[in-house]
């Protein structure tokens, strides 16, 4: 900050404190002044004459008989409602890691990791991801999921590639759940 600017700040700034300590006095000062000198707000004037309330308005006829009127047109168009926000892909926000299998198709759990926040954790059927939220219905040979009102299943496909360590890609089936399909 220059030498200028400095001193046009101090200005500034005193002038504000000067104007403050003015208007904090007059405050002050209307607070204990006696109720007689207080100012009275005058009336509004049209012309050279006083508005009075005792008397209503008269309107022209037909300007009354429109104001009683229902109108029947629309003015406006009805707004649409704003469209349901489409959910990202399932396979955009797990990968499923594995799966392992015990026989008995309940028990069977499957490795997911959550993209979000970088966790891989086990789940079995009826297990909720609260991150995405996403239900799973069944651990089989694929995982299916109940997302977004669908049914979403992701598997693993082996990545030759890579060797021993091979990452897991997801297949994706939709189907609508209220249809069954």
């Amino acid at each position: 900050m220059t030498r200028s600017q400095d001193i046009l700040l101090q200005r500034t700034l005193s002038m504000a404190i000067i104007l403050l300590f003015v208007v904090a006095c007059g405050i002050f000062a209307m607070s204990f002044a006696p109720a007689e000198s207080q100012l009275e707000i005058p009336k509004f004037k049209t012309g050279n004459k006083p508005v009075e309330n005792s008397a209503p308005v008269q309107l022209d006829p037909e300007l009354e008989a429109l104001a009683h009127k229902r109108m029947t047109r629309k003015v406006a168009p009805v707004a649409n409602q704003a469209a349901k926000a489409v959910a990202p892909d399932l396979a955009t926000l797990v990968r499923v890691r594995g799966i392992m299998a015990y026989g008995d198709p309940k028990d069977n759990e499957a490795i997911i990791e959550t993209m979000r926040t970088n966790t891989t954790r086990s789940y079995k059927a009826g297990d909720k991801i609260s991150d995405v939220e996403a239900t799973i219905q069944k651990v089989e040979s694929t995982v299916t999921f109940n997302y977004d009102g669908k049914q979403v299943q992701l598997g693993m496909q082996s990545n030759e590639r890579a060797g021993v360590n091979s990452i897991a890609q997801p297949t994706v089936q939709d189907s609508n759940i209220a249809t069954g399909k």
